[in-house]
């Protein structure tokens, strides 16, 4: 599972931008959105390469936008 892969990245360098955006991307994917900003910004704060942060920021959006889909 994409999520358990980048929570371990994490665990093993917890400073490592490219962790924190990846994980946001699949919690985005997975439809968790909100816990997708709060990974987000934590990618963001440690030095994620702005143009990341902004296609990530620019994916969530669009993901906020879709109406929640109900099984």
């Amino acid at each position: 599972e994409a999520e358990q892969q980048f929570r371990d990245v994490i665990r093993v360098e917890p400073d490592s931008p490219v962790g924190y955006t990846f994980l946001a991307r699949s919690l985005a994917e997975m439809g968790r959105v909100a816990e997708a900003w709060q990974v987000q910004r934590q990618a963001r704060d440690y030095g994620a390469d702005p143009e990341e942060v902004r296609m990530t920021a620019q994916r969530l959006r669009q993901l906020e936008r879709q109406p929640s889909q109900v099984q």
